[in-house]
């Protein structure tokens, strides 16, 4: 049997892809088996033949669910714990319990199942070609793997499986993978080798546009994008797998960098935009302006401020309800945030809310607060549609309009006024049913020292200082940290983990459609006025 194919054996193979465990996750021995800890926090027994692939965990069950499923913790067990028994005890048992659970006649297959193919697949094959290095793949122990590999592999290639998303991606990576692990061994390696790396760059393609941005409405996602790039341009190179895409791909990553570099904060952290709550890019942040207005996006970058404006999607996936909102630093300082990721548990009511409107600065109407994004997207039609343009006004200064309708009849429109680098004006405009209102919401960090002082805000967070004007016919409320059915002015600070910040909502008089005000910001020692001109957009 041929183990080895160009530029790369299977030793190399397990050498390069049989890494530590993130330290996200945990595996500790328990009576006779082990309790693994998932990124979530959930727990989960693992006992073998005896494991329980069924738990209902009692809380984020569909993300618990993916991480038992996804097997990611099964080498490990091997690798660290020498404990063969139980690592194949684990492949074998999850696929007797699988082959039962599609013979069913009323199966359904749970959410994210291509998400766990991916993880099972990329474990089975790092297992097999460890055995294979350390001169320990028995008949027995190989026909485990195959059999299981086999099974999975051919839920992975059904029809429907692959889908045009980062599941996608993964899935189709995972099946490359497949292709050169297990070649010689099983047919369906030629079936995945088919499938993954053609199937890889049609997903690739369509995720990124010409610009280099992917569609899925959130800075990290693109991360993850070029990440799995990367090592998937790194493994056609070494396993000669269809390089004539290695060049494709490259220059497809150039864009990439170059629009990625754009939408990352000036220090070169990510924007907790869409489904993150932020963290450290491996790729470099530059200065500058980004415009797509068929991804809803704009980003204006300077050496001391960073504004970017969201209304709009090319894809559902991971989109928000953040259509006409604002997120805005000064010298690295989050002054106006967007509230980020908690959770993707559906019964988290802060997680919810920070999806929803209520974790968005921008123009909403306080009747869909409580909609959560895939009842607004991934519905057909889709009940919320959204649109941005950028252009000069009339006294040379930047502008960007945007704006949103809801069941096509609740009409949000807003209109960025940039007078300078450090003062944006805001005119709003709304139309509904019954004349009912829209309200102007802004979420700043809970740490942030805020007064009323004339008709105007003045928010202080650190070393920089925001002075928000309003109408004085306006009416504010201030909301930190609220509980309830309903909560509003939370933020998650990182996955699972959330605080409070101020969610300030400023009305317009009875019988307006319309509502005025004016950003201002700089460092917290500085004297901040509306400059002169500003007074023109008041009239």
């Amino acid at each position: 049997m041929e183990l080895t194919t160009v530029g790369m054996s299977l030793e190399d193979y397990a050498a390069s892809y049989t890494g530590p465990l993130s330290d996200i996750w945990s595996i500790q021995p328990d009576n006779g088996g082990y309790q693994v800890t998932f990124p979530n926090g959930a727990t989960a027994a693992i006992r073998g033949a005896d494991t329980d692939w069924a738990f209902q965990f009692p809380t984020d069950l569909a993300t618990s669910r993916l991480w038992l499923h996804s097997l990611t913790y099964a080498p490990y067990l091997y690798w660290d714990h020498g404990d063969w028994a139980t690592t194949a005890a684990i492949f074998a048992s999850y696929e007797a319990y699988f082959t039962r659970e599609q013979s069913r006649p009323d199966y359904v297959p749970m959410n994210s199942l291509d998400h766990a193919h991916a993880a099972q697949l990329l474990a089975v094959s790092a297992v097999y070609a460890s055995l294979v290095a350390r001169g320990e793949l028995y008949p027995e122990r190989q026909e485990v793997l195959v059999r299981f590999v086999e099974v999975v592999g051919r839920s992975a290639l059904s029809e429907g499986m692959i889908k045009f998303n980062n599941h996608g991606m993964m899935l189709t990576r995972a099946l490359a993978h497949v292709a050169f692990v297990f070649q010689g061994v099983s047919d369906i390696a030629s079936d995945c080798g088919r499938s993954g790396v053609e199937e890889f760059d049609r997903i690739i393609q369509a995720a990124f546009d010409d610009n280099g941005i992917v569609n899925e409405n959130t800075p990290a996602y693109q991360i993850l994008y070029m990440r799995v790039v990367d090592t998937m341009i790194t493994f056609l190179r070494r396993t000669a797998l269809q390089p004539e895409y290695v060049q494709i791909w490259e220059s497809l990553m150039s864009r990439a960098k170059d629009s990625l570099a754009l939408q990352l904060f000036s220090d070169g952290k990510v924007p907790p935009i869409g489904d993150d709550a932020g963290g450290v890019s491996p790729y470099p942040s530059t200065l500058g302006e980004l415009y797509s207005p068929s991804n809803g996006l704009f980003v204006r970058k300077t050496e001391t401020s960073y504004v970017s404006i969201i209304s709009g999607y090319r894809g559902v996936v991971h989109k928000h309800l953040d259509d006409t909102s604002v997120r805005l630093q000064h010298k690295n300082v989050d002054l106006v945030i967007d509230a980020g990721l908690l959770t993707y548990d559906a019964s988290d009511k802060v997680g919810v809310a920070i999806v929803s409107q209520r974790g968005h600065s921008g123009l909403y109407f306080p009747r869909f607060d409580h909609v959560r994004p895939i009842d607004a997207f991934l519905v057909k039609p889709p009940r919320q549609y959204s649109w941005i343009d950028r252009r000069v006004d009339l006294l040379g200064h930047e502008e960007v309009a945007c704006g949103y309708v809801v069941d096509g009849a609740y009409q949000a429109e807003r209109l960025y006024t940039f007078l300078n680098d450090s003062t944006i004006f805001i005119t709003d405009s709304f139309s509904a049913p019954d004349e009912e209102q829209a309200i102007q919401r802004f979420l700043f960090p809970g740490n942030a020292e805020i007064a009323q002082r004339n008709g105007s805000l003045e928010v202080v967070v650190g070393d920089a200082k925001l002075v928000l004007w309003t109408e004085p016919t306006s009416t504010i409320r201030f909301h930190l940290g609220s509980g309830g059915d309903m909560p509003k002015g939370w933020r998650a600070v990182k996955f699972y983990e959330s605080e409070p910040c101020w969610s300030v909502e400023i009305s317009a008089a009875a019988a307006r459609s319309s509502i005025r005000s004016a950003i201002a910001f700089g460092d917290a020692d500085q004297d901040i006025t509306l400059p002169v001109e500003a007074r023109s957009y008041w009239s």
